[in-house]
């Protein structure tokens, strides 16, 4: 009886190795998109996606209500390539005069989708409070 315990016991251990051995190296993170990497635009933005997982967006038209006249805004991106998300994360602000505003805001989700379009590579996305379409214009 005591060598069938043995046995249980080893088999135990060596199953729960064998668990812990094939998780290693697994994050379970999803796989960033790499068709969003590059500059996209459309006739009010242009936003660059770096492989590094952050971003920056660049104002290309004077927002009349715009009193702190923003230049530009940055941050970090998480990208989830088989639900087709990505979310911002703002970290600082750019103005006009060349001030630098850092802060910490939860920035928009996107769900989006892209395609090709007369030649163009195309990105459509939706927010809460968003529809847009973008371009890319670096790859």
């Amino acid at each position: 009886m005591e060598l069938r315990s043995n046995m249980n016991i080893k088999n135990g251990i060596l199953f729960l190795i064998i668990a812990i051995i094939s998780g290693c190296g697994v994050s379970g993170d999803p796989e960033p998109d790499e068709q969003i990497f590059g500059t996209w635009t459309d006739e009010i933005v242009t936003i660059t996606f770096l492989e590094d997982q952050t971003y920056g967006q660049k104002n290309l038209i004077d927002n009349p209500l715009d009193t702190a006249n923003l230049d530009s805004t940055f941050g970090n991106y998480y990208s989830d390539k088989e639900n087709r998300v990505i979310s911002f994360t703002i970290t600082g602000f750019a103005l006009e005069n060349g001030t630098i505003l850092d802060s910490t805001i939860i920035g928009p989700t996107w769900v989006y989708t892209i395609s090709e379009s007369n030649s163009q590579t195309v990105m459509s996305y939706q927010s809460n409070t968003t529809i847009g379409t973008l371009v890319k214009i670096d790859p």
